[in-house]
């Protein structure tokens, strides 16, 4: 080979390079990763899912594979929610797929084991729980407020 011909194929593999990592760029996700689950509450687990299905749906290896989806869902538990995940993980790692490889069964298991059984008594509980702090602004107490109005008993309770 000669040094034209060496200097040509290098030109070529940075141009292919930089259309590769160009690409990847491009497809990058407008969300940011879920924050790690830790199974403490209902309304965490609220939280989480709709920002894991949020980033998944921009993911292009979990947009149409729902196993694939599960087990990055899975991945994303810590903690108490760990230990739950724990003998699912195991199934993958012994090659098959839990939740018969469907994202609602998924779903369906995850709000079981980790939201409330009853929302109404929970957000009744929450409710009378809350006060204005010394010190914290009339800004912040509204704040706790909102995120109380978007629980899902909330409307219930104030009817």
């Amino acid at each position: 080979m000669t040094t034209e011909q060496i200097i040509h194929a290098l030109a070529e593999q940075v141009a292919n390079l930089t259309a590769a990592v160009s690409g990847r760029a491009a497809a990058k996700s407008s969300m940011n990763k879920p924050d790690l689950f830790k199974g403490q509450s209902s309304t965490e687990a609220r939280r989480f899912l709709a920002q894991f299905l949020a980033w998944a749906s921009e993911q292009p290896d979990l947009k149409n594979n729902h196993g694939k989806t599960i087990k990055s869902a899975l991945g994303f538990l810590t903690d108490k929610a760990a230990d739950w995940a724990t003998p699912y993980l195991n199934e993958y790692n012994n090659g098959r797929v839990p939740f018969a490889g469907l994202w609602p069964n998924f779903v369906a298991a995850f709000k079981l084991r980790f939201e409330s059984v009853d929302p109404e008594m929970e957000a009744r509980a929450a409710i009378e729980t809350i006060h204005q702090g010394k010190g914290q602004s009339a800004a912040e107490y509204s704040s706790i407020l909102k995120t109380l109005e978007a629980e899902p008993a909330y409307p219930t309770l104030i009817s």
